[in-house]
């Protein structure tokens, strides 16, 4: 953790203490209870003493303005509302995830020499016509000659598992025989993730491990949402 990073962690925190200055310091408890449980007492020290990793989830700061409102509604407190205006939240949140993410990729680890890591490319669908003279090319997954069927359950499993609620990150593993469909399908994943849910995807490029470059590639800050993906050759 940079010194950058933690001072926007801070200044992030420090504008949420406003908001519960302002609604006459509820305990944490009383936030919990007004949120409807909605988060923990742990998560809110967290978040307040800028202890957090990643940016903080957007429905943590919606829930924890709300409850600070609804408390003090109950105990008759007067807000200045400037400082519950979600819109500005919605921009200080983006902010804070922009920051964290951009200077997570200036001071990334560098990779194995093997391996580079670069945005995942958008399927070309190459028509038939234009394989004439190589038909093994027709067989490519990269050129997607034949259209995607079937498989759904296959890959409704593997969405399953990309949106699952658990640990910061998580792996999972296709294999099977040669020629089964595991680079398409893979390609398929990569594809609706990028037009349906907005994560970022990426994929790993394999050098030769024989001959490594002088200098490692630089792994990029993948983001708080994004999957990475790997097709063995």
């Amino acid at each position: 953790m940079t010194a950058a990073q933690q001072a926007a962690r801070e200044r992030f925190a420090a504008q949420l203490k406003e908001v519960l200055r302002d609604a006459g310091n509820p305990s944490y408890g009383a936030l919990v209870r007004h949120s409807g449980s909605r988060f923990s007492t742990t998560r809110i020290g967290t978040v307040l003493n800028a202890e957090f990793i990643e940016p903080v989830a957007w429905e943590f700061i919606d829930a924890f303005l709300s409850a600070c409102d609804q408390y003090a509604d109950r105990n008759n407190i007067n807000l200045s509302r400037a400082l519950y205006d979600r819109e500005l939240w919605r921009k200080r949140h983006t902010v804070l995830t922009e920051v964290l993410e951009l200077l997570e990729e200036e001071n990334a680890v560098p990779a194995p020499a093997a391996f580079t890591v670069e945005r995942f490319p958008r399927p070309s669908r190459q028509p038939v016509q234009t394989w004439r003279d190589q038909p093994s090319q027709l067989l490519s997954a990269q050129h997607q000659v034949v259209p995607f069927t079937g498989r759904g359950a296959d890959l409704a499993r593997l969405e399953d598992w990309r949106d699952s609620d658990g640990s910061v990150a998580a792996v999972t593993l296709l294999h099977a025989p040669g020629g089964q469909g595991k680079t398409r399908l893979a390609a398929r994943l990569a594809e609706n993730t990028a037009t349906r849910t907005g994560w970022k995807v990426w994929q790993a490029l394999r050098g030769s491990t024989s001959t490594p470059s002088t200098a490692a590639p630089t792994l990029p800050a993948l983001g708080r949402r994004a999957l990475l993906v790997d097709c063995r050759s």
